[in-house]
């Protein structure tokens, strides 16, 4: 069983929903959804805290040590153009904090682009 595997099924077996579990870490619940589902990596001050709430047993923390070391994330291919200018909402916004229209992301992505390329 790979780390991933270790954790749902020991949070399972304390009876802690993804939700709940979450929060006994002090994370969003979207958050602990994507570490525990391989999308990103646990950081490094959260492990020992993933372990005591787990309470792994010595063999199982070896076993999720060995495979966490050598886990990989998934490679992701790049975005579309379409994808970016799809998703520039959530990161840029006005001086007012107010969002961009569409036509100002589209200039701001051509202009991203002719200036990195």
């Amino acid at each position: 069983m790979d780390f991933l595997g270790l954790i749902k099924a020991k949070r399972a077996q304390l009876g802690y929903a993804c939700r709940d579990f979450a929060a006994e870490l002090g994370l969003k619940p979207s958050v602990w959804n994507r570490m525990e589902n391989g999308i990103d990596l646990l950081p490094d001050h959260i492990v020992p805290t993933v372990f005591a709430k787990l309470s792994l047993r010595p063999d199982e923390l070896q076993q999720f040590r060995q495979s966490y070391s050598t886990y990989q994330l998934p490679a992701r291919p790049p975005l579309t153009d379409a994808q970016l200018v799809e998703k520039l909402p959530m990161v840029f916004r006005k001086a007012d904090g107010s969002k961009m229209s569409g036509n100002e992301l589209l200039k701001l992505a051509e202009r991203l682009k002719r200036e990195l390329a």
